[in-house]
């Protein structure tokens, strides 16, 4: 099989790396990030940088988590009265999700929105316009979870519908990508909580995914092993700075390796329960993944396992390795706080279980069903698999 690695053309890592703003050849910068926190972080941490050395700045905030469609439309026409040469996407993964697909329409400002999204959200990976004519992108993460300053995605969601569209191309994955943790130390411990297992579930689904390759495989076990000895003690000493900064090397690799290598039915599982119910994706992911793992293992228990003797876990046979990841990963999910499916679901329990059938019909049309290593054959599997996270059932561990 055929395999590529596709990348950002400068990815910059480690504490202070920030500071290649000021070398970077840029004349007007949209710096577009998330609410008050992540605002006043830009004032503080990258607008100095910015304007220090020439640039002319405009600081875009109020992207919602989840960005709805609307905002894509919102900042199109930001982009448009700024007229920059260069979009910095600062923040978690919904503001650099947001500036990817507000970059796509600034430079293309006649294409219908809700049309276009809908269409290059849905089905395989697409090929955009071409960009880069107006302007370029560069994404720095301020959480060590999403790698969305790596990926080729940019979730945008549909209010209405109560449906993420997932834009998947590598025309927008940005020119430059920033991972300094330094932006990272005032991360709360259940958005570390989050984004840790976010970053997790990439690396994990990656490595199984149809799609692997080699290299992949190499970023993918590296960022697990990073996430189960590093994620721990950022938890619970959130100014520890190796292990934020070794978080933020698992985040990119782990974005890395799934961009390429694609990913699997967590996620599938886990955008209804963000789209639907607005459970944090990482979140969402961490509550879905251990029975993942157990509804896959029929079709990829010697690759759990090989994950699982990286770790040193015990166990003789590929199923019983396979099995002890999965309760691996509900161990480390207990340590940083969390508990399972009904917990993240909160109030929303009872109608997500009233309407169970139509958010397992949205998990079964996700794209990442496609490259999953067990076939789902219907939206009954997806189904089933949401009744074991809700029980805490594991069929073959």
């Amino acid at each position: 099989m055929i395999g590529w690695i596709r990348a950002p053309r400068e990815i910059t890592f480690g504490y202070g790396c920030r500071d290649h703003l000021a070398q970077m050849d840029m004349k007007r910068v949209a710096v577009i990030c998330g609410g008050a926190t992540t605002t006043k972080l830009a004032e503080e941490m990258i607008l100095p940088i910015l304007k220090g050395s020439g640039k002319e700045v405009e600081l875009m905030g109020g992207v919602l988590p989840d960005p709805p469609m609307r905002q894509v439309a919102e900042f199109k026409e930001k982009l448009l009265n700024f007229e920059p040469d260069w979009i910095m996407a600062f923040g978690g993964g919904s503001p650099i999700d947001l500036a990817k697909s507000a970059w796509v329409f600034y430079e293309h400002p006649e294409l219908p929105i809700a049309e276009k999204v809908k269409e290059w959200g849905t089905g395989p990976i697409k090929t955009l316009p071409p960009l880069r004519r107006k302007a370029r992108l560069v994404a720095m993460e301020t959480t060590s979870g999403t790698g969305s300053a790596v990926t080729r995605g940019s979730v945008i969601t549909d209010e209405q519908e109560k449906r993420k569209y997932i834009v998947r191309s590598f025309n927008i994955v940005p020119v430059v990508a920033i991972y300094d943790p330094e932006v990272c130390l005032a991360m709360s411990p259940s958005v570390t909580a989050n984004t840790g297992m976010d970053a997790l579930t990439h690396a994990v689904e990656a490595y199984v995914s149809t799609r692997d390759n080699a290299p992949c495989e190499w970023l993918a076990l590296r960022a697990i092993q990073y996430v189960f000895e590093y994620l721990p003690r950022a938890y619970a000493k959130p100014d520890d700075r190796q292990a934020r900064e070794k978080m933020h090397e698992a985040n990119m690799m782990a974005g890395i390796a799934f961009t390429n290598a694609s990913l699997g039915i967590t996620h599938s599982h886990a955008h209804p329960l963000g789209g639907r119910y607005g459970v944090p994706h990482g979140l969402g992911n961490a509550v879905m993944l251990p029975y993942v793992i157990d509804f896959n293992m029929p079709a990829a228990a010697a690759k759990y396992a090989d994950i699982a003797r990286m770790l040193d876990l015990e166990g003789g046979r590929d199923a019983d390795l396979a099995a002890e990841l999965a309760y691996e990963v509900l161990r480390l999910s207990s340590f940083v706080g969390i508990t399972g499916l009904e917990d993240a679901l909160g109030d929303n329990l009872d109608d997500f279980k009233e309407n169970l059938d139509a958010v397992a019909q949205d998990a079964f049309a996700d794209p990442n069903v496609t490259t999953n290593p067990r076939k789902l054959w219907s939206a009954a599997d997806a189904k089933m698999i949401y009744h074991n996270a809700l029980e805490k059932r594991l069929l073959h561990c």
